[in-house]
């Protein structure tokens, strides 16, 4: 909000926005929980950057707040890069008494931005008292599938694991960005996060009521017992990695972007 000289309706714009959205949720006869997303600060902390951990709970902080004032239900803490990041986030939602959950951005590295792995953040969120954590955004459904293996692969308890991936590939077509996942992608993406071991499971960057309806339908017709199977994965959504010549895995974007674009 900074970028847009509007940090200091941070409060007001996130109280409005989560009291319209339990607004909303409250029509419903059936019980709808509303989630309170928390992105990343932007900043680098030190020594890298300028920013102290104490003013990243702080900022935190304003924002969680302002949600838990306006009627949000769980704090969501998502695309996070960094475990000291992520640390600050969880001391600020600890201060608001909520449910928390969070999510990191895993890209085509198979870590994130930061260079966290899926097997680090298993260690650093098992002992943190989550309601759920996992993965959001990335590069694809096929990348995310495979992060939710890798999470599923090195828990140690039964904590709810969060699959929430991009819709496709985005490109640059006529003046906009469009995003290459078909409703139908979607719903195969989010039949395969589950058998991989997902229980959460949404869509992030592209992602529209059309996909969600479609996840919906998929995941509603899925029995319990449906098991993972690669081969199904890698010739449904395409393969997020190949073995190199070396025999070394290597991380490489799904071929969702020839097969969608």
């Amino acid at each position: 909000m900074k970028l847009h000289n509007e940090e200091k309706r941070v409060r007001e714009i996130n109280f409005v926005a989560s009291e319209i959205a339990k607004e909303c949720a409250d029509k419903f006869q059936e019980t709808k929980f509303v989630a309170g997303s928390v992105g990343p600060t932007g900043e680098l902390f030190e020594p890298l950057g300028l920013l102290t951990y104490d003013d990243a709970v702080e900022i935190f902080h304003e924002q969680m707040d302002a949600l838990k004032s306006g009627g949000v239900d769980i704090i969501w803490i998502e695309t996070i890069s960094a475990l000291d990041e992520l640390k600050a986030a969880l001391d600020a939602a600890n201060r608001t008494g909520l449910p928390t959950c969070c999510t990191l951005s895993f890209d085509t590295h198979a870590s994130t931005m930061m260079g966290v792995s899926p097997e680090s953040f298993v260690q650093f969120c098992e002992d943190k008292s989550l309601t759920s954590y996992g993965a959001n955004c990335g590069v694809g459904p096929s990348e995310m599938v495979d992060t939710i293996l890798q999470i599923k692969k090195n828990q140690t308890n039964e904590i709810a694991i969060i699959a929430k991936g991009n819709c496709g590939i985005p490109s640059y077509q006529e003046g906009k960005i469009v995003y290459s996942g078909t409703p139908e992608i979607m719903s195969t993406y989010a039949l395969m996060a589950f058998k991989a071991g997902a229980k959460i499971i949404g869509g992030c960057c592209g992602t529209t009521p059309l996909h969600i309806r479609a996840m919906r339908n998929s995941l509603e017709k899925a029995p319990i017992s449906e098991s993972y199977s690669a081969d199904e994965h890698f010739s449904l959504l395409g393969r997020p990695w190949q073995e190199t010549d070396k025999g070394k895995k290597s991380r490489k974007r799904s071929n969702l972007r020839n097969r969608n674009s």
